[in-house]
C-alpha cells in the first residue's frame, strides 16, 4: 500500500514530467533580453515549465514588481510583514535563493533536471519540509499553537520538537521505496508542555528506507506507558488541534500523487488572511509578524488523494514553490468537493537563535523554514496558528536522544539532553 502513489505506469510518469518540464535558470543576477510589458525594468527573464517567468519593476511604484508567467500576471507588492530581505528583493528572492541553495538536497538536483518531477517526486523531495532537508539540516524547536473557535474562544499548546535526518548519500527524494536496507532516514520526537491535560505527552517517530513500517510510539504521562501507533493514526488530530497527525512533519508518503498543473501563487480566493485578522491576542503573531508568503512564486500543483478510502480527506491539492521548494499551501476537499481544510506554510527566514550552527556551504546565514502557519477547519469553523517561539538549527544532540527513554524522562526545557 505505501508505494501506490510511486507505481504509476511508465505512461502516466512521463504525462506528468511533461507536464512541468523546467528549463534551466541562469545565474542570480544575469537578465536575459526581453522587452518590458509596463515601461518598467526586466530584472529577470527565463522560460519555465515551457512559459516566459518575467520579473519587471513597476515604473513609479517603489518596490513593485509586474509578475509574469505565460498568460498569468500579477502584482508584487512590499508588505510590512514580509522579511527585510524579500522587501529588497522582491519576487527575485525566490531565484537568488534557489541558486544560493542549489549545493544542498533537494536542491542539488539541476533545475534543468526537474522538468523529469513527477507529483511524488515533489513531495518526496522534502516539499513540505524542505529547508530542514537541505543536506539533513536537523532542528530542534519550541512551539506553541493556538486553538480558536468560531466563537472566539481559545485554547493554547506549547511544547518541544527534535528532528533529525539520515540522509547520506542521497541526491534526491527523501525515502526510497526501493531500498533494501531497512536504515532510518529521519527521527523525531514531540513533546507538549501546555495546557495541563496534555502535558508531558510525547510522540516518537522513527521513518525507514525502503518497505519497513514507520515506528510510531505514543507516551502516556498518566500511566507512564508507551504505546505503539498503527499507521491509521496519522489522521488523527494531533492534541486538540485541527492538524492531524500526519501534518506535523513530513511523513513518509503513503498516498497517490498525480501533478495537475501550475501557477503563480497569489493569495486564496477564501480567508486571505486565514486568521491573523483580530487575532492578535498576547502571546499571538499579530498581523505584521515577520513572514514569507510565496506571492508571485511559479508553483507546481499537484493531487494528493488517499490511499485508502475512509481517511479524512477525500483529496488534496498542493502548492510548491519550483524556486523555493517549500510548500506554500494545501486545500483539502471531502467527497463531495467541498473545502473542509485550508493550510497555509507561511515561512520566515531562520536561524534566529544563537545555538545555531549555520547553513554550510551556501554562503547564506538565514533560510527558509516554517513560521506562523494558520489552519482554518471549514466544517466546524475552528482555526489554529501555530508558530516556534525558539528554534536551533543543526543542534548538537547525539542519536542516542531518539528512543522511548527520552520521552519517559518528560523533558521540561527544550535544550534538556545538553544541560
Amino acid at each position: 500500500m505505501r508505494t501506490m502513489g510511486h507505481r504509476r505506469s511508465s505512461g502516466i510518469l512521463l504525462a506528468a514530467a511533461v507536464a512541468v518540464g523546467l528549463l534551466a535558470l541562469p545565474p542570480a543576477g544575469r537578465t536575459e533580453e526581453a522587452k518590458p510589458a509596463g515601461g518598467g525594468e526586466v530584472v529577470y527573464s527565463k522560460t519555465v515549465l515551457g512559459k516566459e517567468y518575467r520579473i519587471e519593476r513597476i515604473a513609479g511604484e517603489k518596490g513593485a514588481y509586474r509578475v509574469s508567467w505565460g498568460q498569468e500576471t500579477t502584482k508584487w507588492e512590499p508588505k510590512p510583514y514580509y522579511e527585510n530581505e524579500v522587501n529588497e528583493k522582491g519576487p527575485m528572492f525566490y531565484v537568488e535563493y534557489s541558486e544560493a541553495m542549489k549545493k544542498l538536497f533537494p536542491y542539488n538536483v539541476p533545475l534543468e533536471e526537474r522538468e523529469k518531477f513527477t507529483a511524488f517526486d515533489v513531495q518526496n523531495s522534502g516539499a513540505f519540509f524542505a529547508p530542514f532537508v537541505n543536506g539533513g539540516l536537523d532542528l530542534q524547536d519550541m512551539f506553541e499553537g493556538h486553538l480558536y473557535s468560531p466563537t472566539g474562544y481559545r485554547r493554547d499548546k506549547t511544547g518541544f520538537e527534535y528532528n533529525k535526518w539520515f540522509l547520506e548519500g542521497r541526491t534526491r527524494g527523501v525515502w526510497d521505496p526501493n531500498d533494501t536496507s531497512g536504515q532510518p532516514y529521519r527521527k523525531y520526537i514531540f513533546v507538549f508542555r501546555s495546557p495541563r491535560d496534555l502535558a508531558k505527552v510525547g510522540f516518537l517517530q522513527i521513518q525507514y528506507q525502503g518497505q519497513k513500517e514507520d515506528d510510531n510510539l505514543l507516551y502516556v504521562p498518566t500511566v507512564r506507558k508507551v504505546r505503539r501507533l498503527a499507521t491509521a493514526n496519522r489522521q488523527d488530530a494531533t492534541g486538540g488541534l485541527v492538524l492531524r497527525q500526519e501534518q506535523n512533519a513530513l511523513m513518509t508518503p503513503i498516498h497517490n500523487y498525480k501533478m495537475i498543473g501550475s501557477q503563480l501563487l497569489r493569495l486564496a480566493e477564501t480567508d486571505p488572511g486565514l486568521g491573523f485578522e483580530g487575532t492578535e491576542d498576547q502571546g499571538t503573531p499579530s498581523n505584521d509578524a515577520k513572514r514569507i508568503d510565496g506571492m508571485a512564486e511559479p508553483c507546481w500543483v499537484y493531487e494528493t488523494t488517499p490511499f485508502r478510502p475512509d481517511w479524512w480527506f477525500a483529496r488534496q491539492v498542493n502548492y510548491v514553490g519550483i524556486f523555493s521548494m517549500a510548500s506554500w499551501r494545501t486545500d483539502s476537499f471531502d467527497a463531495n468537493g467541498r473545502l473542509i481544510q485550508r493550510l497555509m506554510w507561511f515561512q520566515t527566514l531562520s536561524p534566529p537563535g544563537d545555538d545555531s550552527r549555520g547553513v554550510p556551504q551556501t554562503g547564506r546565514k538565514t533560510f527558509l523554514a516554517w513560521g506562523p502557519a494558520p489552519v482554518k477547519d471549514y466544517t466546524t469553523g475552528f482555526l489554529t496558528i501555530f508558530f516556534p517561539s525558539q528554534r536551533t538549527v543543526n543542534p548538537n544532540l547525539p542519536d542516542s536522544m531518539y528512543n522511548t527513554n527520552t520521552l519517559i524522562e518528560e523533558p521540561k526545557v527544550i535544550d534538556f539532553y545538553r544541560r
